[in-house]
C-alpha cells in the first residue's frame, strides 16, 4: 500500500490533479485485487497445509504440484479478467469514465499478484527449516524496491511506475526466496511450466484482443468465452493426466 502514499507526495500536478490519479490507479486496482484476493484465501489456506505435510516423504513433490495448480488457476483468472475487461470496467466507472484511463497497468497488476502468490509458495522453504530471519531480508528488499521504485519513477510516470514497480519487487522477491530455498531445502518446483501458465495467459489475451477487437460485442463475448474453455481445456487435461500419474 505504501505507492499509494508515494503518489501523493511524488506526482507533479495540483492537488485535484494528483488526487484524480491516484483515483485511477486505486480503482483500477480494484479489479486486480480478484486474484490478490485468491492469493491471500490460498495464503491461509496453505500454510498450515504446508506445515502437516511438511513430515511426509513426499512433501517436497506435494508442494511442487501445490504452486503449479496454484499458478493454473491463477493464470486463468488472469485470462478471464484481461479478456472481459471493456465489461469488468464498469464495477470501476460508467462509460467514458477516467478512471478507464488506468487500464493500461492491469495486466502488470494482475501478473504482479500472481508473483506474489508464487512467493507465498517459495517461502515455505523458511519457515520449514526455521529460517525466519531470511524471509526477514527478502521483505526488507523488498520494500527498500518499493521505495527506490517509487520515488525514482513517479514523477516521470506517474501510477504506471507504482505498478511496475510492483511487479518488479514480487518477481525479485520470488526469484531470490526460489534460489535461496533450493539451497537449504530443495522442492522440484517445474518452473517453466509455471513460467508456460502465465506467459501463454498474456500471449493469448494479446492476440485476441489485438484480432478480434473489430467484431461486434455480441461475437466478441461469445468468441471470448471459446477462447476462455479452450485455454481451461488445454492446459486443465495434461494437468489432470499429471495428477493421475502422481498418484
Amino acid at each position: 500500500m505504501l505507492d499509494r502514499q508515494l503518489l501523493r507526495f511524488l506526482l507533479p500536478g495540483s492537488e485535484d490533479e494528483v488526487r484524480a490519479q491516484i483515483g485511477i490507479y486505486s480503482a483500477n486496482y480494484r479489479l486486480a485485487m480478484v486474484i490478490s484476493l485468491f492469493t491471500q484465501a490460498f495464503r491461509y489456506a496453505a500454510e498450515p497445509f504446508f506445515f502437516r505435510e511438511s513430515g511426509s516423504a513426499t512433501a517436497q513433490q506435494t508442494y511442487a504440484r501445490v504452486s503449479r495448480l496454484f499458478t493454473l488457476a491463477a493464470s486463468v483468472g488472469l485470462l478471464i479478467i484481461l479478456l472481459f475487461q471493456d465489461w469488468l470496467k464498469f464495477f470501476i466507472g460508467r462509460e467514458g469514465s477516467t478512471f478507464h484511463d488506468g487500464l493500461k497497468v492491469l495486466p502488470v497488476l494482475l501478473t504482479a499478484n500472481i508473483l506474489l502468490g508464487l512467493y507465498y509458495n517459495f517461502s515455505v522453504w523458511y519457515k520449514l527449516t526455521d529460517k525466519t530471519r531470511s524471509g526477514a531480508w527478502i521483505s526488507i528488499g523488498g520494500a527498500f524496491i518499493t521505495i527506490l521504485g517509487n520515488v525514482l519513477f513517479i514523477p516521470q510516470y506517474g501510477y504506471v511506475a507504482s505498478a511496475w514497480t510492483t511487479l518488479v519487487c514480487y518477481a525479485i522477491m520470488v526469484i531470490v526466496s526460489y534460489a535461496w530455498g533450493q539451497k537449504h531445502y530443495p522442492v522440484p518446483y517445474q518452473m517453466g511450466r509455471m513460467g508456460m501458465y502465465i506467459g501463454s495467459a498474456l500471449l493469448v489475451v494479446g492476440l485476441a484482443r489485438t484480432l478480434l477487437d473489430g467484431l461486434p460485442d455480441q461475437y466478441r463475448l461469445m468468441t471470448y468465452v471459446g477462447i476462455t474453455l479452450f485455454f481451461i481445456a488445454g492446459w486443465g487435461i495434461p494437468e489432470r493426466r499429471m495428477l493421475t500419474r502422481s498418484e
